[in-house]
């Protein structure tokens, strides 16, 4: 944007959207403060979601990389700080709302009862205080998506609790989970009670629960229930209502925030922005409950239409007013275009950017994720290479399906390209793909070849001899690459020995 000052914007809400705008802003030069209710930026995922879920250890990296960048944070806000008017009067000309879809449904019936809690609280009063959830014996979770089956294997890991059921009122072809998060819950040994739906509680204290049958398929697609007027009944310690979430629209109201008379913001055509002019909405609180993506979406699509608005044609650029990672830093990948030409046309620059890295996690590695046989790994890379983490092929494992190559975001081919482990020489000799294979050999000695385009180098590594390689011809190309491939070498062989078991003649 070069020497241009660009305004200061105001986001309220740290969760998946917030951040992610905070980010996409900071780049292009916007003075950015977030406002959070909470003592600590996240949300939900921060917030409620458990540990075997996402890993602490990930949102906190994330979250510390965005504060380095120069965003301003502000925990323990109270409602009347974020409203419109009082953040136009504090200098901030463009105000991005992403407060979440933190209110959890109610099940009205059980709602007096003291062994009753929706799912949100359980599971924010399980990640702040666990011991302090007296659960039972008997947990019954109702609700099919997936914070229902997050629940459930939290309510599984309480203390006393002997048995958790997930009651359902359509069947499990439409759960609304996703099948691996659903696997998992049945994993935990987690029972699931399709066709069921609670109605009450008997004299006795026992839920009673109407059995279902489907009918015709609702707006969704999905087949809608019906009453048998037949019943069943269980003796129930504690119910988790995980029916769904929605906004907390009177708080949304609070804020200046127009609403419709279903209780619904009103938006303009972008369907991001609202009536009041530079107000806008994102993540949950525009969509209702959605994923992560859609909220990053929400916050990228945010961004540039203020980029727009201020005659911003080049693009995210990190601001020289903090200290900052440079871009060769973040691009820990090879071969990333940086260079973006400011005077292309929309078109041109679409393009452009779309060949630069996305940085979403600063290491692809798509290609061991997508492996249905598991033939691609990662390791750790040894000093001396920029990428974290290099990829190795296990020939043994691949039956040359493609999968890798279809969902490679570099059009590689990473069966045929990624440095090869072959268990023999035989296999080797068969392939020509570049890679390495040792065989075990008597006294302390194993030898091996490996190959990088023309060239097969014959070699030996002494284990007496702290695993050092002794290379037995020189490459005809590179000899750069002689040592960078040694070092490869010896490092699986060092670190990742386990990987080499079966490897003989």
């Amino acid at each position: 944007n070069g020497k241009k000052k660009l305004p200061p914007v105001a986001i309220v809400g740290a969760g998946p959207a917030g951040l992610s705008a905070a980010y996409f802003l900071i780049r292009y030069g916007f003075q950015v403060s977030i406002f959070e209710k909470e003592q600590s930026p996240g949300g939900i995922v921060q917030q409620v979601l458990p540990e075997f879920r996402i890993p602490a250890e990930a949102l906190s990296e994330d979250i510390d990389f965005i504060r380095s960048l120069g965003v301003t944070f502000n925990f323990g806000v109270r409602p009347h700080i974020i409203k419109i008017d009082r953040l136009k009067k504090a200098g901030f000309e463009y105000i991005f709302y992403a407060i979440g879809a933190g209110i959890g449904k109610e099940l009205g019936f059980a709602k007096s009862r003291v062994n009753y809690i929706e799912a949100l609280d359980f599971l924010q009063k399980y990640k702040r205080e666990p011991v302090a959830i007296e659960a039972g014996k008997n947990v019954v979770v109702i609700g099919g998506g997936n914070t229902a089956m997050d629940s459930s294997r939290v309510a599984k890991r309480l203390p006393g609790v002997k048995d958790v059921k997930i009651i359902y009122r359509r069947s499990i072809r439409e759960l609304p989970a996703d099948r691996e998060e659903f696997e998992m819950a049945m994993a935990d040994d987690v029972e699931f009670l399709p066709l069921l739906n609670p109605v009450r509680f008997d004299d006795e204290n026992k839920l009673i629960l109407e059995k279902m049958e489907l009918g015709e398929p609702d707006m969704s697609g999905r087949a809608i229930p019906a009453g048998t007027k037949k019943y069943v009944n269980m003796k129930v310690d504690l119910i988790i209502a995980a029916i769904g979430e929605e906004v907390d629209r009177e708080a949304l109201k609070s804020t200046g925030i127009s609403v419709d008379d279903n209780g619904w913001p009103v938006l303009k055509a972008n369907a991001i922005e609202t009536d009041i002019p530079n107000v806008f909405l994102g993540g949950d609180a525009r969509s209702g409950p959605a994923t992560v993506v859609e909220a990053i979406a929400d916050a990228r699509k945010f961004a540039d239409m203020l980029a727009r608005k201020e005659d911003l044609s080049c693009a995210p650029v990190l601001s020289n007013k903090v200290e900052r990672p440079s871009l060769d830093v973040l691009n820990t990948r090879r071969g990333i275009k940086e260079h973006i030409d400011h005077s292309q046309n929309d078109m041109n620059f679409a393009l452009n950017e779309s060949k630069r890295c996305l940085h979403c996690d600063l290491v692809c590695n798509k290609c061991v994720e997508v492996c249905p046989n598991r033939a691609n790994f990662a390791i750790k890379s040894p000093l001396g290479y920029s990428d974290p983490y290099q990829v190795i092929h296990n020939d043994d494992l691949c039956n040359e399906c493609g999968n890798c190559a279809t969902f490679c975001p570099r059009d590689g081919k990473p069966y045929r390209d990624k440095l090869t482990l072959f268990s023999s020489e035989k296999t080797f000799s068969e392939s020509t793909n570049p890679g390495f294979f040792i065989s075990e050999k008597i006294n302390e000695i194993s030898v091996g070849k490996f190959r990088k385009g023309e060239d097969v180098i014959s070699f030996s590594i002494s284990h007496t001899d702290h695993t050092e390689i002794n290379f037995h011809n020189k490459m005809k190309s590179n000899a750069k690459d002689l040592s960078d491939m040694g070092r490869i070498i010896k490092y699986v062989k060092n670190n990742y020995n386990y990987l080499l078991l079966g490897n003989s003649e």
